[in-house]
C-alpha cells in the first residue's frame, strides 16, 4: 500500500513477499507498523492489507511481475494461488490479532 500512494504503482512481488514472509513464520513489530503507518492497531492496517489485495492486485500485476523473477516451474506453482493464499494468511492474522 505505501508503494500505491506514493507513486501509484503495484507490485506483483509485494503480495509473494508477503506470503513468503508467512510461509516461513516470520514476525513482526506490531508497534512498527502503528508507527510507521499511523494507526492505532495492527489489524486494522491487516485488515486495510486485505481490502487493497482484493482490489488492486490483480492476475495481470503477478504474471507481469513475478515471471521475471521467479523460475519457470516456481511461478507456475504460485501464479494462480498466490493472491488467495496470502489473503487467508492475512485473515488468519487480523482472527489472532482479536
Amino acid at each position: 500500500m505505501d508503494r500505491y500512494e506514493k507513486s501509484g504503482g503495484i507490485a506483483g512481488r509485494d503480495l509473494y513477499d508477503i506470503n513468503y514472509f508467512f510461509l516461513n513464520g516470520f514476525s513482526y513489530e506490531r508497534d512498527v507498523v502503528k508507527e510507521r503507518r499511523n494507526i492505532g492497531s495492527t489489524k486494522q492496517y491487516l485488515e486495510e492489507s486485505v481490502c487493497f489485495i482484493e482490489e488492486h492486485i490483480t492476475q495481470r500485476v503477478i504474471d507481469q511481475d513475478l515471471n521475471v523473477l521467479l523460475t519457470p516451474s516456481s511461478f507456475r506453482a504460485v501464479r494462480k494461488t498466490l493472491k488467495r493464499e496470502t489473503i487467508l494468511f492475512l485473515k488468519d492474522e487480523i482472527q489472532r490479532s482479536e
